[in-house]
């Protein structure tokens, strides 16, 4: 579960929505909390009594998670028992649980999957294995003077820790990571000197290294690399909080009317002759994310 934006973060931006009755505690963890540990020590001290079986989410980026009290707390604790922990997680951490009215917790939740749905990756830091780009092709190909060059499908990418090229089952040439030249923009690697790995249990190279794959061959080039962002844009989390807004502005229009009026105020929540049903605040945030969208070829 990634979260783009906390309850903090929120807090800190002026949407102009009533949110206190979707939270009950709000707060930080105080110590550094392993994988596995069932008590959160937090602060400050709980302002709002923990029921058991009552969700704790904690917004840590990628290793975002939603505990259960697994006992009752007490107003003035500084701690709660919960189930194992599935992450490491700062000191310092956010945490939230959920309100009277419902819960931010869940709608930021939410918000973040619409992140990552609208631009169809993950943007947080993340390891990707053996991934497969068929050759020669837009993602892929050797150009005339046999420098190999691909597009993986994630971005930014940050490092690249193995590569290798299938071209009949069975047949794998693994090629040297560190010879991989990661362009300014992070998108498109090229590789000028195809520098073929040993073979395991030799000191000697699958073949010399001008004998390289075939330009016009059908192959699959495998890669592991690692990309995405340790620190989030912050257009990313303004997009983060205009989709929160938009899935909570649904409080004040339950039934989706496009235009709302009260008294000499009115409000249109989408553009006039519109009829794609998206407010204008996922459209701003569609706008924002565009840049940050895995493209198909």
């Amino acid at each position: 579960m990634n979260t783009y934006i906390s309850w903090f973060d929120w807090q800190r931006t002026t949407t102009g929505l009533e949110w206190g009755s979707l939270v009950g505690n709000t707060g930080r963890i105080s110590v550094t909390t392993l994988a596995a540990h069932t008590t959160l020590s937090i602060v400050p001290v709980l302002t709002v009594a923990i029921n058991q079986f009552d969700l704790i989410t904690i917004f840590d980026g990628a290793n975002s998670e939603i505990v259960t009290a697994t006992v009752g707390a007490s107003i003035g604790a500084g701690s709660i028992s919960v189930s194992a922990t599935a992450f490491d997680h700062a000191a310092g951490t956010p945490y939230c649980t959920d309100g009277v009215l419902g819960s931010l917790a869940d709608q930021i939740v939410k918000a973040s999957q619409q992140v990552e749905t609208i631009c169809k990756q993950s943007l947080w830091l993340t390891t990707y294995s053996n991934e497969l780009l068929a050759m020669p092709t837009m993602r892929g190909s050797i150009d005339n003077h046999a420098a190999l060059h691909f597009r993986p499908r994630h971005w930014p990418i940050q490092s690249l820790t193995s590569l290798s090229i299938t071209t009949v089952p069975g047949s794998t040439v693994q090629y040297d990571p560190t010879q991989v030249i990661i362009d300014s923009d992070k998108q498109i690697c090229s590789m000028p000197n195809m520098q073929p790995l040993p073979l395991s249990g030799s000191g000697q190279a699958a073949y010399p290294i001008w004998n390289t794959t075939s330009r016009y061959q059908a192959a699959q080039l495998a890669i592991s690399y690692t990309a995405g962002y340790a620190t989030m844009p912050a257009d990313v989390v303004e997009a983060a909080v205009l989709l929160t807004s938009d899935i909570l502005a649904k409080r004040l229009n339950p039934i989706g009317a496009p235009d709302l009026g009260s008294g000499q105020r009115h409000i249109s929540a989408v553009l006039r002759g519109d009829n794609s049903g998206q407010s204008l605040l996922y459209k701003k945030a569609q706008h924002i994310l565009d840049f940050y969208s895995m493209e198909s070829f």
